[in-house]
């Protein structure tokens, strides 16, 4: 029979004259961890004569009541408290990749001409979001061009580059880059996506919307705080994981930093 005891074998005089002490002294204070009725404790292993199992079973069991019980296997340390998840990322639909999200995926560009590359997203009903855009910037007359004809071709509409401008595009190497379709337009609305050259009638990339597509809509949420230095704003837009659109955001410009302020604020991380 084995017994597992708590605390050094002298605390256990009632048993010095049924157990076999001589080697578990000699062997000092490591051990195993054993269950015994239920309770983990840490000793080393007594044999006990085979002449009074139930006599010493029942004092080990009164003794352990009334020892203090030490185990390093049951004294763990606390386990980590998971981090939280970003409060966006509870309004925004799950992602089961490890990537950031940024919308639901289109696909990237069929590259024609002038090393077009990158990987487009829908963001809302009228932004889109391109990946690792490139283009060399040789092109005379280039815009982001989208229509909704069944061939990409000269009846689109340019699409405002990442600044909001309709200048030609000028050369990009590998830029993430949000653009929104005009006022009038809708994502729902268009066939294609292209980089397109207006003097030439020329298709430099071009990539084609599924007809099934889920459009994913902008979560809205309070106000921003008011703490400190007059800021007030209207309800926060959250637009993917990296945009926050921030409307008639107010800041009286006393703090110790500088900030650029205007109207409408789209905050990308």
């Amino acid at each position: 029979m084995t017994f597992a005891v708590a605390a050094p074998l002298c605390h256990l005089p009632q048993l010095r004259s049924s157990l076999d002490f001589s080697k578990a002294n000699q062997l000092g204070r490591g051990g195993i961890t054993l269950v015994n009725h239920g309770v983990i404790v840490h000793a080393r292993k007594v044999t006990c004569p085979r002449t009074c199992p139930t006599l010493l079973e029942r004092q080990l069991r009164s003794d352990l009541q009334q020892l203090e019980m030490w185990s390093p296997r049951a004294i763990r340390p606390p386990r980590p408290v998971p981090k939280p998840q970003l409060w966006t990322r509870q309004l925004l639909p799950y992602s089961a990749s490890s990537q950031p999200y940024y919308g639901v995926r289109i696909g990237k560009f069929t590259q024609y001409f002038h090393d077009v590359a990158g990987e487009v997203f829908v963001m809302d009903d009228k932004t889109l979001f391109i990946k690792g855009f490139s283009y060399d910037g040789q092109g005379p007359d280039a815009y982001f061009w989208a229509g909704t004809s069944q061939k990409t071709d000269g009846s689109g509409f340019i699409i405002p580059d990442e600044r909001g401008s309709l200048v030609k595009l000028g050369q990009y190497r590998n830029k993430d880059l949000v653009i929104r379709l005009p006022d009038n337009k809708s994502v729902r609305n268009i066939r294609w996506i292209s980089v397109w050259c207006k003097k030439f009638s020329a298709n430099f990339a071009d990539l084609y919307l599924p007809r099934n597509l889920q459009i994913p809509k902008p979560v809205t949420v309070e106000k921003l705080p008011t703490w400190d230095h007059g800021v007030t704003s209207g309800p926060v837009t959250i637009i993917d994981s990296q945009t926050f659109l921030v409307p008639g955001i107010m800041y009286d410009g006393l703090g110790p930093g500088k900030a650029n302020v205007s109207e409408n604020v789209a905050i990308n991380e």
